[in-house]
This record gives structure tokens, sequence and C-alpha cells, in this order.
């Protein structure tokens, strides 16, 4: 499965989940822009992961705090 993740940044506690396995990766990044968009980026960030990561090649989510991506 592949999400976005919106992650309070002060607890590490991931506070949504976006499932967006299957989709293009214009739509993912689409998708991630309008919550960037649209949260408190003091607070949160936004996090990716998918089948490949979490198949073990690491175990970390990819971050993305705060950049305006166009």
């Amino acid at each position: 499965m592949s999400a976005l993740h919106v992650i309070h940044t002060e607890t590490g506690e991931v506070v949504q989940v976006i499932d967006v396995t299957g989709k293009s990766e214009s739509a993912i990044d689409k998708c991630e822009r309008g919550l960037l968009r649209n949260m408190n980026r003091d607070e949160y960030h936004v996090g990716r992961s998918d089948a490949a990561r979490l198949a073990g090649k690491t175990d970390e989510v990819a971050t993305n705090q705060g950049s305006d991506a166009a």
C-alpha cells in the first residue's frame, strides 16, 4: 500500500493516512501539495510510504516538512 501520512511534528503521531495505492505519481504529488497548502505546517508535516519501503528496503517514512514544491 502506498500512502501519505499527516504527522504531528512534535509527537510523531500519525493523525491521518491517505491511501494512494494505484494513483499516478502526478496525482499523489497533487494530493500532497493540497495537504501542504491547507495544513498548519508549524505543527504537522506529510510523510510518504510505499510498498517497496514497507517490504524492508527501509523502515523510514520519507517526510516533507513544509516544502512548497510546485
